[in-house]
């Protein structure tokens, strides 16, 4: 297999090609970040209602099947007003309520559904809303590399979801799916609600201009987006500014600069950064040695790695995997 790294084959690299890997780095990086989704509730209200979340260390989604509703966080000014067919992600769960009015009296989200349940609406004299919401679990995730580049609030209204072919095709399996006793229905609409993640988040970005979301947004220029896909694909690499520089056919300082402006850090820093998410995620899911753990990221030292381990992930790689080992297993 040919070295693609040796000087013989730099500047040849099929762009075009690449840039098919590109988007693949938001995977990546959810692979090791991200630690599931469930639906939580499928209500159908009756106004009046209001229901409150407290704050949680998840992200929330919202799909409102039919009515409309307002949400209200605590980094809002005013209400926003979501109808029938659009989708909110929270992705900061800071504390939030849904009503059917901006003066609606509002309790725990619970207390709400259990006092509606079983309640027949079809004849309702008072506007209904139905709506699917969820939660997204992560790994750290107060520090999680994708959470800190969004908004706290992403709302995509109906129709812009009309006009994303993918998204709206997606939102209307979940729909369909949600409910169903059928088999394998409940692993169906995880994947298929993982998959939503991206897909908003995509049509986020795409609205965003090239500077404003950090290595999210990098993705979209094809040469700092090549230079983080070589990244990912090897971390291990024993990576120079000067090589990623070559890689991409730039010289090294025009490279640097317009990585740091685009992605908000250096190359080396970002480097750093992917190889403490990569490695926590191994130490999570596997039992092999630290040295091994340390040799799979592109450390040579066992010392060296865990004093970067611990600069980033605030715990000895030990201490860290014994943790979060705990919260997977839980279910947390």
């Amino acid at each position: 297999m040919k070295d693609i790294h040796s000087s013989k084959y730099v500047g040849i690299i099929d762009m075009k090609a690449e840039s098919k890997t590109i988007m693949d780095v938001l995977s990546d990086v959810l692979s090791v970040s991200k630690m599931g989704s469930s639906v939580i509730c499928e209500p159908v209200l009756s106004a009046p209602w209001g229901m409150k979340f407290e704050p949680d260390a998840k992200a929330m989604f919202h799909l409102i099947r039919s009515g409309t509703c307002f949400l209200q966080t605590n980094t809002m000014d005013q209400p926003l007003r979501l109808m029938q067919g659009d989708v909110v992600l929270i992705t900061k769960c800071n504390g939030h309520k849904l009503t059917d009015s901006e003066a609606s009296f509002v309790e725990p989200f619970r207390d709400v559904l259990a006092r509606q349940k079983g309640t027949p609406l079809e004849d309702s004299p008072y506007s209904v809303t139905s709506m699917l919401c969820g939660v997204y679990y992560f790994q750290q995730y107060e520090y999680n590399p994708v959470l800190s580049l969004l908004p706290n609030v992403i709302h995509i209204p109906a129709d812009k979801v009309q006009n994303n072919m993918q998204l709206h095709a997606l939102i209307q399996l979940i729909l369909l799916e949600s409910g169903r006793s059928e088999v394998g229905s409940n692993t169906a609409i995880t994947r298929y609600i993982d998959v939503m993640f991206i897909y908003i988040v995509r049509t986020w970005l795409q609205q965003q201009p090239l500077g404003k979301a950090g290595w999210l947004g990098a993705l979209n220029d094809p040469r700092i987006g090549m230079a983080i896909s070589l990244i990912h694909k090897n971390p291990s690499n024993k990576w120079t500014v000067a090589s990623l520089a070559i890689q991409v056919n730039m010289s090294r300082s025009s490279f640097a600069q317009k990585f740091n402006d685009i992605v908000g850090e250096t190359p080396l820093t970002y480097l750093t950064k992917w190889r403490m998410d990569l490695s926590s995620k191994m130490l999570i899911e596997s039992n092999q040695k630290l040295m091994t753990v340390a040799a799979a990221v592109g450390y040579d030292s066992e010392t060296a790695f865990s004093k970067t381990f611990k600069k980033f992930k605030s715990l000895p790689p030990g201490e860290y995997r014994n943790q979060y080992r705990k919260i997977v297993l839980e279910g947390n």
